[in-house]
């Protein structure tokens, strides 16, 4: 048989105390962990849309730049053969 120790009251009150104060600690760490994954999505789903972005701007202007080298060459074509 295991015998207990007598508690005061006020270390009681002590226990009550560090229970709460871990809990919302743990509350606390668990909404930072949280921000933070949420801050990582965000950054991540805005790093897809800036590249899906680029990769349609890049083949916009390959298309642009490939008719100024055609008009180009075509123009060419014609004057020296005038």
């Amino acid at each position: 048989m295991v015998k207990k120790s007598k508690k005061s009251h006020q270390d009681d009150d002590d226990d009550d105390r560090d229970d709460s104060s871990s809990g919302s600690e743990d509350e606390f760490d668990r909404d930072d962990r949280e921000r933070k994954e949420d801050l990582e999505a965000r950054d991540a789903f805005a790093d897809r849309l800036k590249k899906k972005d680029k990769d349609k701007t890049r083949s916009v202007v390959s298309k642009s730049e490939k008719k100024v080298k055609f008009f180009l060459l075509q123009w060419l074509f014609l004057i020296k053969h005038k």
